[in-house]
């Protein structure tokens, strides 16, 4: 405990070692003779006739615990206060009940503001800003390192210095990154705080494509049947022409659309996101770019570039997940639908 307090730490080093702790593989670590003092376990062998093994490095002072067992100690119990071990290690018994409690209230407060998403090295944790704001400090300051403990494999590099670099994220703007140990990465995106291995982006898409991929679409004619477009990342886009009737039921689905046909007049294509790419957002069919679209919608950075869009040349009539394209919605004068449906899109990105 003295040791922990003169190098600095918190609540946690100040209760001691426990009885009874679990590693982080779930095996149970028993200490059962932690509250025996030395003189008491000695005095037993004693009397059993049991001989014992010392370290022989006890005796010495090259050691900090050891200077701290020979010299400190001793002075204060004669020179300080009578008793002072074992006020030192009740004062810990307290402590380890008032970090149980914490631990109690700061799991609540994970459960209400904190997301853990993947496994393994695609793990990542994201905590909702304004939830978190809600909390006081000692439990936000707890779920941070709660957060670093299940993304590392040990805590000792993770340091006050770091929870507050995490901290600075709640407050500051967002597409703000930091670094730390063991290769994380800390940015603000947006209402959320994403802590996730530097290795990847840490946030799964439904249909990745690398910045600049382009596939070309052979649009099926009516009568043809379906043709299936194969995306680099194994996913699919399915194109259908179907008559359209006045009784036909448009779908709500997030992942399958319908578009006017007949007001596609060049070849589409599925990629990336480019300069001067658009859509129309209203039946006057006013134009908004594609950046502006993705920063109202809140799209992470991480994912924009590596969105597949539907584009006519710069138009684009679908951001999947999203919305289509005003200009080319059915109505009316319709007489053949291109529906469109994109194979594998299961996570709703638009919840990030």
């Amino acid at each position: 405990m003295l040791f922990h307090l003169f190098r600095g730490t918190g609540p946690v080093g100040l209760e001691g070692i426990r009885p009874t702790r679990e590693d982080k593989d779930g095996i149970e670590v028993i200490r059962p003779l932690l509250d025996v003092s030395r003189t008491e376990i000695e005095a037993y062998l004693k009397e059993l006739q049991v001989g014992w093994c010392e370290d022989a490095t006890n005796g010495e002072d090259d050691y900090c615990r050891n200077r701290i067992r020979h010299n400190i100690l001793p002075y204060a119990e004669e020179q300080i206060a009578p008793g002072a071990v074992g006020n030192i290690c009740r004062t810990a018994d307290l402590l380890l009940e008032m970090n149980d409690f914490a631990g109690q209230e700061m799991k609540k407060a994970w459960q209400d503001c904190a997301r853990e998403n993947g496994a393994a090295e695609e793990k990542h944790i994201c905590f909702d800003c304004e939830k978190f704001s809600r909390y006081h400090s000692f439990l936000q300051k707890n779920m941070l390192l709660y957060a670093l403990e299940q993304l590392t494999p040990h805590r000792k590099d993770m340091g006050a210095v770091h929870v507050d670099y995490l901290l600075s994220l709640f407050q500051r703007p967002v597409n703000r990154e930091i670094s730390l140990p063991y290769g994380l990465i800390a940015g603000r995106e947006y209402d959320s705080v994403v802590i996730r291995n530097g290795k990847n982006t840490g946030i799964q898409t439904y249909a990745g494509m690398q910045p600049g991929t382009s596939v070309p679409v052979d649009l099926p004619k009516p009568g043809e049947g379906e043709k299936e477009v194969f995306l680099p990342d194994g996913n699919s886009v399915i194109f259908s022409i179907i008559n359209c009737e006045k009784s036909i039921n448009i779908p709500q689905n997030r992942y399958t659309k319908w578009f006017d046909y007949d007001k596609i007049e060049k070849s589409l294509v599925l990629r990336t996101r480019q300069k001067g790419d658009f859509l129309t957002i209203d039946d006057r069919f006013y134009r908004k770019s594609i950046q502006d679209y993705m920063v109202n919608e809140k799209i992470p950075r991480a994912i924009r570039e590596e969105m597949p869009l539907l584009c006519e040349e710069n138009h684009v009539l679908w951001v999947p997940g999203y919305r289509i394209s005003s200009f080319y919605k059915i109505n009316e004068n319709t007489k053949y639908i291109l529906q469109v449906q994109l194979r594998g899109g299961q996570i709703d990105v638009g919840t990030y």
